[in-house]
């Protein structure tokens, strides 16, 4: 005799088999939001107890800049425990994936973390419009910038940006935020709510998640004008570069190794600029607070500008077509 099932047994699966009475099926962009900061957050709060770049109640110690190599293993081992922290957003992407949509989302999620094959342009802005906040910087902080620029001395910083671009791409936390930020977020935020919409809620959630690394050596500078406002400031500027990379997202078919490589940049900027002025590397390890104010509001006016003139371009819908939708 053949097993009977129940009609609210049948409304109970989801159309990928999947038991749609589990929360995390339900529930997917919650669930991948608080596994996100979760998985995250565990992992660097050793960095924010420890003694030294921390706060010094356990008995663990980190630097207390990042610019300081005199101690080398906990430098080292900082920025490792810096980058394993930073994969969480990746690793709730796939673990969700998974929940919702079996092997079959896992693969497609994995398979846009090597989707290459777009338009030459697209690799361009990726490469050079992070560059524009810098040399803005630059240019109204520096003496005889454009000549500098145009020299041997600025072809060889543009050689190591690129070069940081790439190293950042393979052992930075763009590699780790990116399949859960753009990958798994983005695209059922603009299902959702609609490509300006979904960025606002995406953009102050990602800046958020870097909360405790305000409280070591990460965020060294901005202890200087008080995390509060560093926070704001940062925030900010997230939110206007996170519009920008959602038009570029929906432009390149929801292509996620384009956007570790556009976030990558973001992260190597300032590499260009401290090899045309050598000289303010050695006193950034100290800088004041009228400079990391200076750079906080440049970068995010900047990104804000660009931002509002992408909404202005595309009528508010940067690019977003439900072709992206499917894609994705």
């Amino acid at each position: 005799m053949a097993q009977q099932i129940a009609p609210s047994q049948l409304q109970a699966t989801s159309s990928h088999g999947r038991d749609s009475s589990r929360p995390v099926v339900r529930h997917p962009l919650i669930s991948y939001f608080v596994l996100a900061y979760s998985l995250s957050w565990v992992m660097w709060l050793p960095l924010v107890l420890s003694k030294g770049g921390g706060r010094g109640l356990v008995p663990f110690t980190t630097p207390s800049n990042l610019n300081d190599t005199s101690n080398l293993p906990n430098l080292i081992l900082f920025n490792l425990i810096l980058f394993v922290g930073a994969l969480g957003p990746a690793i709730a992407a796939l673990i969700v994936s998974g929940a919702i949509g079996g092997g079959k989302e896992v693969k497609h999620l994995l398979r846009r973390m090597v989707q290459v094959r777009i338009g030459i342009q697209w690799y361009m802005f990726a490469v050079f419009v992070p560059l524009i906040p810098w040399l803005i910087l630059g240019f109204f902080g520096g003496s005889s910038f454009v000549q500098r620029v145009l020299s041997v001395q600025g072809a060889i910083g543009f050689l190591l940006y690129v070069v940081t671009i790439l190293s950042l791409m393979i052992l930075g936390s763009p590699l780790g935020e990116e399949p859960g930020w753009r990958g798994f977020a983005l695209p059922r935020l603009q299902q959702r709510y609609g490509p300006l919409a979904g960025s606002l809620v995406l953009g102050p959630l990602w800046a958020l998640w870097h909360l405790p690394l305000f409280f070591t050596a990460w965020g060294a500078s901005y202890q200087i004008i008080g995390i509060p406002l560093a926070l704001l400031l940062f925030t900010v500027t997230l939110m206007g570069f996170t519009i920008v990379m959602t038009w570029l997202f929906n432009n390149t078919k929801g292509s996620i190794f384009l956007a570790i490589l556009f976030h990558a940049a973001l992260d190597a900027g300032a590499t260009f600029l401290v090899t045309l002025y050598p000289q303010a590397s050695a006193s950034s390890a100290q800088p004041g607070a009228s400079a990391v104010i200076l750079e906080l509001l440049t970068l995010g006016l900047v990104w804000i500008v660009i931002a509002g003139l992408l909404l202005a371009f595309t009528r508010g819908k940067l690019s977003y077509k439900r072709t992206v939708e499917s894609t994705v």
